[in-house]
């Protein structure tokens, strides 16, 4: 993936998560967690309303490997990192 492609799709996703938040916001949701914690190559996130850019924010730079998301003790995603060089 080219670093263009790569900054739209985090752009476009940011949006949909700002617009998604706001919505949640309107309805009475609170949507403020914990942060997630990276270990090996787990993420594990306090709730399933842990936002994409949180969990992104969690995986150390350049780290170019499959991590797995846990939530509770279950799998709940794989994320596949593409290291930048």
């Amino acid at each position: 993936m080219r670093p263009d492609d790569e900054k739209e799709m985090l752009d476009r996703l940011r949006r949909i998560e700002t617009r998604l938040t706001s919505f949640l916001h309107s309805q009475g949701v609170n949507t403020n967690s914990a942060m997630p914690v990276f270990s090996g190559n787990c993420v594990t996130i306090p709730s399933m309303a842990c936002s994409l850019k949180d969990i992104l924010g969690a995986i150390p730079e350049g780290y170019g490997m499959s991590i797995n998301v846990i939530h509770a003790d279950e799998h709940v995603a794989t994320l596949y990192m593409v290291p930048v060089l």
